[in-house]
């Protein structure tokens, strides 16, 4: 459930992050995936300590809250873009290029990683050279 949380939280922010920077964008990205990672590292001994003096649902309820302290004054800052205008003859999302099935059944959807994108590079396989 954290987990689920979390990549809810990630993509969003990352997003924010991408098109509010046109300056220094991969610091930015970079910092942001950097915080998400180094966030458990933190909490995960203050939860630990917090469970042994108040029990885990005390615990649970004083980070959440916390959390919400600490994120909603953030959510001012967050730019709002505006959506680019339609491009003729581009796919509008009345008239997707590919349906939810056809998308969710695409090998990029069900085999993630380098070999699904387009753009990444491709690795050689050196055993077949020895």
């Amino acid at each position: 459930m954290i987990g689920a949380a979390a990549g809810a939280f990630f993509a969003p922010i990352i997003s924010a992050t991408t098109v509010s920077f046109d300056k220094r964008r991969g610091l930015a990205v970079s910092l942001v995936s950097a915080g998400m990672g180094v966030a458990p590292m933190t909490i995960a001994p203050l939860a630990g300590w917090l469970v042994t003096l108040y029990g885990w649902r005390t615990t649970m309820l004083g980070i959440g809250i916390g959390t919400w302290v600490l994120l909603l004054p953030f959510v001012h800052l967050i730019r709002v873009v505006p959506l680019p205008h339609a491009v003729a003859g581009a796919a509008s999302a009345q008239d997707p290029a590919l349906t939810a099935r056809q998308a969710l059944r695409s090998p990029a959807f069900l085999i993630p990683g380098p070999r699904s994108s387009p753009a990444a590079p491709r690795i050689p396989d050196r055993s077949s050279t020895r």
